[in-house]
């Protein structure tokens, strides 16, 4: 991962407004439902994951192959891109949860 993590960053650029979008959303669903139904804002995690694999498949298909030529697999940069989200989702949730008490 940290060979790559210039080619992460650029990866991750034209996603991070909306990924950043998500995780509010997924935050306020916690606040207005409560810790009951925390869950389900991993299905809107899960959705919002879905939509922008979609938006970055539809609107930046030729930049695919910059990431091959480079050696590193599409796959594997959806992998450490999600897995950077869903870290910084979990510290927001953790922040809000000691903050809420």
């Amino acid at each position: 991962m940290w060979a790559h993590r210039k080619l992460i960053v650029i990866f991750y650029r034209p996603l991070f407004i909306a990924n950043i979008a998500f995780n509010f959303i997924a935050l306020l669903f916690i606040h207005i439902f409560g810790w009951g139904l925390a869950l389900n804002a991993l299905f809107i995690k899960a959705a919002g994951y879905a939509i922008l694999v979609g938006y970055q498949y539809t609107l930046y298909n030729k930049t695919y192959f910059y990431y091959r030529n480079s050696g590193v697999p599409i796959r594997k940069m959806y992998g450490y891109t999600f897995l950077l989200d869903f870290l910084v989702f979990a510290l927001a949730t953790l922040i809000y949860w000691i903050a809420a008490k």
